[in-house]
């Protein structure tokens, strides 16, 4: 068995969130592949294009522009995403 140990920073992002001071602060998202979606503690988030991979940091802040404040549907109940996590993207080797 092969066990491999990372660290990974996550960030949350919301509407107050300086995307070009969040850069400056964080190079890695400059030079990462990165995972974005959004901090909602429910079932089929990628099934409801709301989990994005392997994008770019301008990729980031488009998909978060895109889908924040929105409501999104679980079942009958709505939610605004109001809160993104971002973190670096690893490869999953089973």
């Amino acid at each position: 068995m092969i066990i491999t140990e990372f660290v990974s920073i996550c960030l949350k992002i919301d509407a107050s969130t300086d995307f070009t001071k969040l850069q400056e602060k964080e190079p890695w998202l400059s030079s990462s592949k990165l995972v974005v979606k959004p901090d909602m503690l429910f079932g089929k988030r990628g099934k409801s294009g709301l989990v994005a991979l392997n994008l770019d940091f301008a990729q980031v802040v488009s998909f978060v522009k895109e889908r924040l404040g929105k409501e999104v549907l679980y079942y009958s109940w709505g939610f605004p995403s109001l809160f993104f996590l971002c973190s670096e993207s690893f490869p999953f080797n089973p």
